[in-house]
């Protein structure tokens, strides 16, 4: 399994859940643009290393390893979004799948570099909270 399709399914859940709750295979299915099938057979192989909990009739959600996983793959999309606007002065949603691409390729190291250089942000430009590196959130 490649690893940026699996940050991809940790990072869509996290987003449809919160983190927390259950979320249906449907609705991934439909966040990610994926067939059905693909996904049942994507969130077998995320059950199989840990990283999400199933029920069936409820869906699924991240385990802690899951969650931590997807914490990184977030904090670096939003700290890309940030990079976008703050640096760059681009829009950041007019480059998503770019920012998409560019999260799985940035070790945490730089995403940390990265964090530093933008005065260590709070928040996304969409008003979201960046997490720092132990993956906590900042207070609101």
């Amino acid at each position: 399994m490649k690893r940026y399709r699996m940050e991809d399914y940790l990072e869509a859940i996290y987003n449809l859940s919160s983190g927390e709750d259950y979320v249906s295979l449907g609705l991934i299915a439909s966040r990610l643009n994926i067939s059905s099938s693909s996904t049942t057979e994507m969130i077998q192989r995320l059950y199989e290393r840990g990283l999400v909990e199933y029920v069936k009739y409820r869906g699924v959600r991240l385990s802690r390893l899951g969650l931590v996983k997807a914490i990184r793959t977030v904090r670096k999309h939003r700290l890309l979004e940030l990079l976008f606007k703050e640096i760059l002065e681009l829009n950041p949603d007019d480059y998503r799948e770019v920012i998409c691409d560019i999260e799985h390729l940035i070790t945490d190291d730089i995403a940390e570099k990265l964090y530093e250089k933008l005065g260590r942000p709070s928040f996304c430009p969409h008003g979201n909270p960046i997490p720092n590196i132990t993956g906590e959130f900042p207070c609101p």
